[in-house]
């Protein structure tokens, strides 16, 4: 992810299913729970599934959410300079500080690009696990259990627990 570090240290937690809970798949009607299931055990702990399964459900993350948070991260470009132009923050005439005014450019962009790259993921990984076609048929050919679920978790919270604990950064483990 683009500029995350700047942008929300605890980024992960909105991604990858890392916000689903017993809560939600319990008020979950049936299909919508497996599919659920199926979508965090497949990105939380993906060694449960085959390889084949994994890459193919990769391939169809990397097309519905990626590409398209990619695409809205440039539209959040184009806004935000289309803003700074319309406030005559950027002229067209020439100006005595073209060095200042393309670092403004620079770091409103990227500023710009990364929040609206991490707001569209956010926005588009529940429709990519509501409507998805491979989803559907990859939580049917598993058919994990809530019990499966509850395991995936415990596996998940101790592999980040072990990333933060043998990570170089001093502060991770604050996070």
């Amino acid at each position: 992810m683009s500029l995350s570090w700047l942008v929300s240290p605890q980024l992960h937690k909105t991604t990858n299913g890392y916000f689903i809970n017993h809560d939600n798949i319990m008020l979950a009607g049936p299909q919508d729970k497996r599919r659920l299931i199926f979508y965090y055990i497949v990105s939380q702990t993906p060694e449960k599934i085959t390889k084949e399964d994994h890459q193919k459900y990769i391939k169809e993350k990397f097309i519905d959410v990626d590409v398209r948070s990619g695409i809205f991260s440039f539209g959040g470009i184009f806004l935000s300079l289309a803003t700074m132009r319309e406030q005559q923050l950027i002229t067209s005439r020439i100006t005595n500080r073209p060095i200042f005014n393309g670092l403004l450019i620079l770091g409103v962009g990227l500023i710009a690009a990364a929040f609206s790259y991490n707001l569209s993921q956010i926005l588009f990984e529940p429709l990519f696990v509501q409507r998805n076609q491979v989803i559907s048929d990859l939580s049917e050919k598993y058919n994990f259990s809530v019990f499966d679920f509850a395991l995936a978790k415990k596996e998940a919270r101790l592999k980040q627990l072990r990333a933060e604990l043998t990570s170089d950064s001093s502060n991770a483990a604050h996070f």
